[in-house]
């Protein structure tokens, strides 16, 4: 009897361990999510910049990396709550 709760013990996950699992989803979702966003980025300037003067790639490129920024503003404030 006792071997058998030991076993539906070790089955049950504890809170600590789902944690870990939601951790790792949220890693892997923001990983997917963030190689796709740079694949389109990338695809997006690529294109305009080849049909485009050298000034409005410039500014294409101020864009990006303003948004860069902007994206690390954000990233950094919500880490703080």
């Amino acid at each position: 009897m006792e071997q058998i709760l030991k076993e539906e013990n070790k089955k049950q996950k504890t809170k600590k361990e789902i944690n870990k699992q939601k951790q790792r989803r949220w890693v892997i979702i923001v990983s997917i999510g963030t190689f796709l966003s740079t694949l389109v980025i990338t695809y997006i300037s690529d294109t305009l910049s080849r049909h485009t003067n050298l000034f409005v790639s410039f500014i294409i490129l101020m864009v990006i990396i303003l948004f860069g920024i902007a994206t690390d503003i954000v990233g950094i404030a919500g880490d703080r709550r």
